[in-house]
């Protein structure tokens, strides 16, 4: 099976979104409306194939929640930085909603009894 840095060319879409994004930037990234016109993909399956990049290919592959948001390959710390931070950001977030939930629903209970 032919391969393009460990990425099957069989999957065009994969491919496809791998080879744009390695011409994108922090300051430069492809837009997800450009990933969409150019693959036909709607934007969940274009997440989905970035994530696959990620988890599959091992590729530092995400995007960033700026004005001048859109995906690219971290090329450098600082652009890793820019993807993960807020992913880290919204996971704390997320757990200490987790968090409250389960003391409030255990509060809540106490009192409706």
């Amino acid at each position: 099976m032919m391969t393009i840095n460990g990425i099957p060319t069989s999957d065009k879409n994969i491919i496809a979104i791998y080879n744009l994004l390695l011409n994108a930037t922090l300051e430069n990234p492809i837009r997800t409306s450009y990933l969409k016109a150019a693959t036909g993909l709607n934007e969940r399956t274009i997440r989905d194939r970035i994530n696959r990049l990620v988890f599959d290919y091992g590729i530092p592959a995400g995007t960033t929640r700026t004005q001048n948001a859109g995906y690219f390959i971290a090329k450098t710390e600082e652009e890793l930085k820019a993807i993960y931070l807020p992913i880290l950001a919204q996971g704390k977030e997320e757990l200490r909603r987790v968090s409250k939930l389960k003391e409030n629903f255990t509060n809540w209970n106490k009192e409706e009894q």
